[in-house]
């Protein structure tokens, strides 16, 4: 999650922006949990200059995939330090994200997050990656055209 305050925002006049657009200066990472940079293309675009979004969680950036029918170029997981076990955050390409069955909690979905190095990352701190296992991989994900999703 991230927060924003009025301070950082950028004084554009209201010509010059869409209507609900606002642009910031400065955007906190408000929770010490994993987030995402995804940079990628439209197809209907005017323009084939990629966008990049930084995104809460990986349904946002398959949302983009599934219903806008964007091109993935690089999807960036970013982890903090309680998760990743370094003293910093760290950023680093997602190439794989699997659903497992969640060991603490029966009724719920965990996520494993593969990067470019082979590193494994759980979702979260109270899970170490050995502790899950492999069941369903939801990223990347890939759209065939008709708005269904095939992985």
């Amino acid at each position: 999650m991230f927060r924003t305050n009025d301070r950082g925002q950028v004084p554009l006049p209201p010509a010059t922006t869409g209507e609900a657009d606002r642009y910031w200066y400065t955007v906190e990472v408000w929770l010490q949990y994993n987030w995402f940079i995804a940079s990628f293309t439209l197809p209907e675009a005017r323009d084939a200059l990629p966008r990049t979004l930084i995104l809460a969680d990986l349904s946002q950036v398959n949302r983009y995939v599934v219903e806008l029918g964007a091109q993935m170029k690089q999807v960036t997981l970013v982890t903090p330090s309680v998760i990743d076990g370094t003293d910093c955050w760290l950023f680093e390409e997602l190439v794989e994200a699997w659903e497992c069955p969640n060991p603490l909690a029966p009724d719920c979905v965990a996520l494993l997050y593969v990067v470019a190095s082979g590193k494994e990352y759980a979702d979260s701190f109270l899970v170490k990656p050995a502790q899950l296992k492999k069941v369903r991989r939801v990223f990347p994900i890939e759209h065939d055209g008709n708005g269904a999703a095939t992985h």
